[in-house]
């Protein structure tokens, strides 16, 4: 019996110290700053090793592709698309159209932007993947290095600072990029 009064009283006293709890904690740390700050990355996690070289990479032949899912992190939905350009930096023997091409998940060629980027674009920003491919033409062997932002804002991309990660800011929106998944790198014909 006294077994059973300690536990009534244990139960007593958890169910009135459980109003104390914030159940909501998030709810109190949310920045409505942040609300349409978005973050662009590949769908799959990788991690950048010292020695400058990547673990996501494709090998690809003539008449292959590469596809690399592109994902936009998101939370609501908006009145705005969100735009976001890729940057395709291929090594100079390989020739755009000739050695390779870019097209979408169905085949469609996607068109550089006039600073170099292709421009993927959510919907309502609504959070979810686009996928890329690079199709190899010919057989000339090379390699292409795809990536969320310019090669000179890679260079100084650092965790410390996080506005060394934006790679789109507007009126509506910002977009950042990631210091650790923002770049792979397709070989052709090896």
């Amino acid at each position: 019996m006294k077994r059973y009064l300690n536990l009534l009283i244990a139960g007593i006293f958890a169910l009135i110290s459980l109003p104390s709890c914030d159940f909501y904690a998030l709810d109190n740390v949310w920045d409505p700053a942040l609300e349409n700050v978005f973050y662009c990355g590949y769908d799959e996690w990788i991690a950048q090793r010292t020695d400058g070289t990547n673990k996501l990479k494709y090998t690809v032949s003539k008449g292959e592709s590469a596809t690399m899912p592109f994902r936009l992190w998101s939370e609501f939905t908006m009145d705005f698309d969100v735009n976001v350009p890729i940057y395709v930096y291929p090594d100079e023997n390989l020739a755009l159209n000739v050695d390779f091409k870019v097209t979408d998940s169905k085949g469609n060629d996607l068109v550089p932007q006039s600073d170099g980027g292709y421009v993927l674009t959510w919907n309502n920003a609504i959070k979810g993947n686009i996928d890329v491919c690079v199709v190899a033409l010919s057989d000339k062997a090379g390699k292409i290095i795809v990536q969320t932002c310019t090669k000179e804002q890679g260079a100084t991309l650092t965790s410390q600072d996080p506005l060394s990660c934006i790679i789109v800011d507007n009126n509506d929106y910002q977009v950042r990029c990631f210091t650790e998944n923002y770049y792979c790198t397709v070989i052709l014909n090896q």
